[in-house]
């Protein structure tokens, strides 16, 4: 079964110039064009779908890729970096800018930002990912769900970010299970932690239990509050972000705190060259499912199994060969597929 957007994009070739040209020259000659391929109607430049210029599919694209909620209004290069991952058209760069740029939603609610003046003081830059984080709170927000408090959590290495309600009034013994049961339990104890000087984080309680783990609290001064810049960024992007998203109905805010750490962590960073999650697991967050597309060459998954590194091999080697011990176990002691399943259904 193919998707409707797929016959959408064989559409989007019909009244193209270019497009019809180049499927005209592949169709005597497989090697007729370099860079472009055309296999099953659909035509493609270096792997990525091309887009023709019938129809408005190209518009819905941009706007599916900037203003939808995995989209999250973001700026034209981190739009175009989604983009570019699985589509290509000429010109697609300048579409791009001129769309975002065009955006009453970003007009509306983006603030303008002017480089900070002065020379940047850069804080050491991390060995390994989630040894080094930084966090902060974003207060003030309309009460949604009950909450009306974010906590933000940024690894200083892959920039890679938690986001966590929560609602006032809320002391350390809220906080320190927060932050155990969202960030401890998924990356370990870090070895430094950057914050200002909230009355949360210079609370002896807060001190002492952290002390106890041997994790070193660094704190901002007045003298040179950019220490703790990262989080600041990072809030103004979780804000722009639910700003653009719920302007007409704010209490909603809590309903897009999952999706905006999705997009966050997911959009390109210039300071990475990539996405924080490519940072941080190794491979390029699924945008779509390729793998329904007919005669996909240029599947991310299938990539990255071919180019993982060492531990994952490893680990899929040895459940392979655990695999016929746990059958034979099963067989055993009279577990066979048919009774697993039996037992389910009963």
């Amino acid at each position: 079964m193919v998707p409707v957007w797929i016959e959408q994009v064989s559409v989007s070739y019909k009244t193209d110039p270019t497009c019809l040209d180049l499927i005209a020259k592949l169709s005597i000659n497989t090697q007729a064009v370099t860079h472009f391929t055309f296999n099953n109607g659909l035509l493609r430049h270096d792997g990525k779908l091309v887009i023709g210029a019938t129809g408005n599919l190209r518009w819905q694209l941009l706007e599916t890729f900037h203003s939808t909620a995995l989209g999250g209004h973001s700026g034209e290069r981190a739009t175009y970096q989604r983009l570019k991952l699985v589509f290509y058209w000429p010109q697609m760069h300048q579409q791009v800018k001129a769309f975002v740029k065009e955006c009453p939603v970003c007009q509306k609610n983006k603030s303008e930002h002017t480089p900070y003046p002065g020379l940047l003081e850069q804080l050491p830059i991390p060995e390994m990912a989630w040894t080094h984080i930084s966090m902060d709170f974003i207060e003030g927000l309309p009460k949604s769900n009950g909450k009306n408090v974010i906590l933000v959590v940024v690894d200083r290495f892959t920039k890679y970010s938690h986001f966590m309600p929560l609602s006032h009034p809320f002391t350390v013994e809220d906080v320190i299970p927060l932050f155990t049961d969202t960030v401890f339990k998924l990356h370990g104890p870090p070895t430094v932690i950057v914050s200002d000087r909230d009355r949360i984080f210079t609370s002896a309680l807060w001190q002492a239990f952290f002390k106890s783990m041997s994790i070193k609290l660094h704190f901002s001064t007045a003298y040179h509050p950019q220490t703790d810049g990262q989080t600041e960024r990072v809030n103004q992007c979780l804000e722009n972000y639910l700003r653009c998203m719920c302007f007409n109905a704010p209490r909603r805010w809590f309903h897009y705190l999952s999706l905006a750490e999705w997009w966050y962590n997911t959009s390109y960073h210039t300071s990475l060259n990539m996405t924080p999650f490519q940072a941080l697991y190794g491979f390029p967050p699924p945008m779509i499912a390729e793998v329904i597309l007919p005669d996909c060459p240029n599947d991310n998954a299938s990539n990255f199994y071919n180019t993982e590194s060492w531990p994952l091999k490893s680990s899929r080697t040895t459940c392979r060969r655990l695999s016929p011990e746990l059958n034979t176990k099963q067989t055993s002691i009279g577990l066979t597929e048919n009774s697993v399943l039996e037992t389910w259904y009963i």
